[in-house]
């Protein structure tokens, strides 16, 4: 992503438009219609800065020889860590090289990338004829709990809250695009530190790409749940690989709306629901969009518990790499136009044809999720 209103932009086609800046959201920018409306475009994470207010640039900066980003509620400083630091302690990344060079858009250690997230990094591991990349991940903060599944290492301040989440995006090619699963494992070293491995999961991947980011609630709250896996729950990993792969067997996404994110909208007349999700691989395979038959809880759903759908609501249409879906009926009152309670969505391929489409969760914020909602 190069920067928020960039993507607003693209989203738009390039549309002109301009900002309604009395906006306290920090999930949001609000435009001002031509036809008297306006458009808010809900990001799944924070994309103002906590303390400043300011936008997250997503670019690096250098001052006095440091280079750094500044996320949503984290200073991110690259030297020979990574180090990402916010009001409740911070993380470090050691990578296996020292920086090569720098630009705006990423930095090179060595052949690895790095990139800019709302809160974090993203690391494109070149794996140089390897069949893995290992590498220590330390906090400041002894003691945490720990989840860790194939896909994602979340080290957890409370019960449902991460402090840090690693989660694996997935393989890439030489033109750095997504191929194909990534997995993980980790080992405990000390009480603060861990050795992370992340591995491809096809032969001939050049990469791996993972994201790390220091924790801010999210917009949706969401889980994939998988076959090959069906004891497995994924609420914090950034990626889905909707469909069949190898590694997954078939992968369905349930996701709902926090509406505690978009309170301001309760009493507004709403003409349109869309949401964008980022679409990482060149496919046309569109999403089948149905209503979830009863409320499912993010942090224990997994394939062998998960509700059954309810009623189709919508198929997907890619344009600009986003999968576009009008949720409108799923969230809006057909008569009052107004949001209305709703148990969420289940996200599947459209034909099952053994293929699969890579897209982003609520999680991520490498590329995050967005929710357009036209409104009076």
């Amino acid at each position: 992503m190069k920067s928020i209103l960039d993507e607003i932009s693209y989203i738009r086609d390039n549309d002109d438009f301009e900002i309604d800046y009395d906006n306290c959201n920090r999930y949001r920018v609000v435009l001002k219609e031509k036809n008297g409306t306006k458009t808010a475009y809900y990001f799944s994470c924070p994309i103002y800065n906590q303390r400043s207010k300011k936008i997250v640039d997503f670019r690096f900066n250098q001052s006095n020889g440091e280079i750094y980003t500044v996320g949503s509620n984290a200073n991110i400083t690259l030297f020979n860590t990574i180090r990402m630091e916010n009001a409740e302690g911070f993380c470090e990344m050691q990578p296996q090289q020292t920086i090569h060079s720098y630009f705006e858009e990423r930095v090179f250690y060595g052949l690895d990338e790095v990139y800019p997230t709302a809160n974090g990094i993203a690391y494109n591991a070149n794996l140089n004829g390897k069949d893995r990349f290992s590498f220590f991940v330390e906090v400041s903060i002894p003691f945490l709990n720990a989840r860790v599944t194939n896909k994602f290492f979340a080290l957890m301040s409370e019960q449902f809250k991460p402090f840090v989440t690693l989660s694996c995006i997935g393989s890439t090619n030489w033109s750095n695009d997504i191929i194909a699963p990534a997995k993980l494992e980790c080992e405990k070293i000390n009480d603060k530190k861990y050795k992370v491995t992340v591995l491809p999961n096809v032969h001939d991947a050049k990469g791996i790409l993972f994201e790390i980011n220091m924790y801010e609630r999210k917009l949706f709250q969401d889980t994939t749940v998988e076959s090959g896996n069906p004891s497995d729950n994924n609420a914090f990993g950034s990626i889905a690989f909707i469909g069949k792969t190898e590694q997954f067997g078939e992968q369905w996404l349930y996701s709902r709306v926090d509406y505690d994110r978009i309170s301001e909208m309760i009493e507004k007349n709403i003409n349109k629901v869309v949401m964008h999700i980022p679409l990482h691989n060149k496919t046309t395979r569109q999403l089948k969009v149905y209503k979830v038959s009863q409320r499912f809880c993010s942090f224990g759903s997994n394939w062998e518990n998960k509700i059954l759908e309810g009623d189709l609501i919508a198929n997907s249409n890619i344009i600009n790499n986003y999968q576009n879906i009008d949720i409108t009926p799923l969230l809006v009152d057909s008569q009052t136009k107004k949001l209305s309670p709703s148990n969420g969505l289940i996200l599947k391929l459209k034909v099952k044809d053994g293929d699969f489409a890579i897209i982003s969760t609520a999680d991520s914020s490498y590329a995050p999720q967005i929710l357009e909602i036209n409104y009076k």
